[in-house]
């Protein structure tokens, strides 16, 4: 069965047609001189349709609003303008900055194109996606809350990651062990173990060593570059420790950038990295004075 997409294009087709028998000798019609075509929802069939439908599919892309938020890249605050649409792939939200750059995040349902409020939006935007077709703007929630950790007074939760569930105060993760469940553990114990996790400090991700093989040159050869590939790694980890203890402060990606050296993009692509694989949550960017 086609799409709504399918059949809107289908449409378009026919009406062109039939523009083109009708005016075969005047060449084809401006842009502007075509009319507003738009595809029907899933839930609509065109028996049913009303004008009033009709006339709000014709009227998307809708505007949901504009807020401030500081540019991934530089840190400085822009407006950024959310819009409403449907698409091929379904109902989804576009996010453009002044710097001309945009996000997206799916919709659940095509009826929310209509109705997601701005507050709604910039919760959606503030998620990760996760995979590509439907659904892929909405978080996971947490298997699990557990409460305020007495020690550290950060609220701690048990989450679904990929290599699986990890306990989490928002700055500390500690993968669930096998031997618990997260459905049963017990508050306290999971405490324990966040604390264990935070007295072992930051790990140091292992440099790759390459294998010897063949003759001894070949041996020594490959002995250097491990070396030189652990080197390396050791340096971005350092790198990555300062990008977020300055982040930490509120400082955005330019000023980071010029303080230890580097390039807004590897900065950003630092923080990514942490988000992703440490579980970092970036406080607020606070512009320089």
């Amino acid at each position: 069965m086609p799409s709504a997409e399918d059949a809107g294009d289908t449409a378009a087709e026919s009406a062109a047609g039939k523009a083109g028998k009708t005016k075969r000798s005047g060449g084809k019609k401006a842009a502007s001189d075509r009319p507003k075509m738009a595809s029907l929802f899933k839930t609509m069939s065109p028996e049913s349709l009303t004008l009033e439908d009709a006339l709000k599919l014709l009227s998307l892309p809708r505007e949901v609003g504009s807020y401030d938020e500081a540019n991934a890249e530089t840190g400085e605050m822009q407006t950024v303008t959310v819009m409403a649409n449907n698409g091929r792939y379904g109902p989804y939200l576009t996010k453009t900055g002044a710097d001309g750059k945009s996000d997206t995040r799916s919709l659940a349902s095509e009826d929310e194109i209509f109705t997601v409020d701005l507050e709604k939006a910039k919760e959606l935007f503030a998620q990760p996606k996760y995979g590509r077709g439907r659904g892929r703007g909405a978080a996971k929630p947490p298997l699990r809350d557990l409460g305020t950790d007495p020690e550290t007074q950060k609220h701690v939760t048990i989450k679904d990651g990929f290599y699986g569930a990890y306990i989490t105060d928002g700055e500390t993760n500690r993968t669930l062990p096998k031997q618990y469940a997260p459905e049963s553990i017990e508050p306290a114990e999971a405490f324990r173990l966040l604390a264990e996790k935070r007295a072992q400090g930051p790990s140091k991700r292992r440099g790759r060593k390459t294998a010897a093989k063949g003759a001894k040159k070949g041996a020594a050869k490959g002995a250097k570059s491990a070396k030189k590939v652990s080197a390396t790694e050791q340096a971005r980890a350092d790198r990555r420790a300062k990008v977020r203890e300055l982040a930490d402060k509120g400082w955005t990606n330019t000023r980071i950038a010029k303080e230890i050296g580097s390039t807004a993009s590897t900065v950003k692509a630092d923080v990514d990295w942490l988000t992703a694989n440490e579980g970092y949550a970036r406080p607020e960017v606070v512009p320089a004075r």
